[in-house]
């Protein structure tokens, strides 16, 4: 019923629909995601942001999924929806400082996983090499994750390391 009073309102409201689909930790998201993925493409949102955890939750068992889900999710909706970011850290002030390389590309990736061509392209305008990318990869600042045989770059999310499933044994 929730479903189709969001179809009916969409229906009847001229003004910018965004959604905001919040993934958290141990959930199965192999059937939910394509299935959300149909349901946005219906509703046809101006905006769809796939979220993560980024601030302490109320109950505790609410931590970020896996960037795999995260970049699964995007690229999902990405199929349906006309424009598709994710929100998986903290939005700051990490904009505001266009001069400094690793800045820049973490504010970049804060919002959406970049492919490696499009990353070396980026690498590359901004006179820099891919051995920087390499450091931040070492430094656990972002990660390398594939999706359909490609690779994406994606900004670590900062929950996964902190806040830890009440199963976890130790460290990830």
């Amino acid at each position: 019923m929730i479903l189709e009073g969001l179809m009916k309102f969409r229906a009847n409201y001229d003004n910018k629909i965004i959604t905001e689909t919040m993934l958290v930790d141990t959930i199965d998201y192999s059937k939910e995601i394509p299935r959300i993925s149909d349901f946005l493409g219906q509703l046809d949102p101006d905006e769809a942001y796939v979220a993560v955890p980024i601030r302490p939750p109320s109950a505790g068992w609410a931590i970020p999924p896996g960037e795999e889900t995260v970049n699964f999710a995007y690229q999902t909706f990405a199929k349906k929806v006309r424009n598709v970011e994710y929100l998986i850290g903290y939005e700051g002030d990490q904009f505001s400082s266009a001069g400094n390389f690793e800045d820049e590309l973490l504010g970049i990736l804060s919002v959406h996983p970049m492919r490696e061509d499009a990353l070396q392209k980026f690498v590359l305008e901004r006179g820099e090499t891919m051995d920087t990318v390499k450091k931040m990869i070492s430094m656990r600042k972002i990660i390398v994750a594939e999706f359909q045989g490609r690779k994406f770059y994606l900004r670590r999310m900062k929950g996964r390391e902190v806040l830890k499933h009440p199963t976890d044994s130790g460290p990830e």
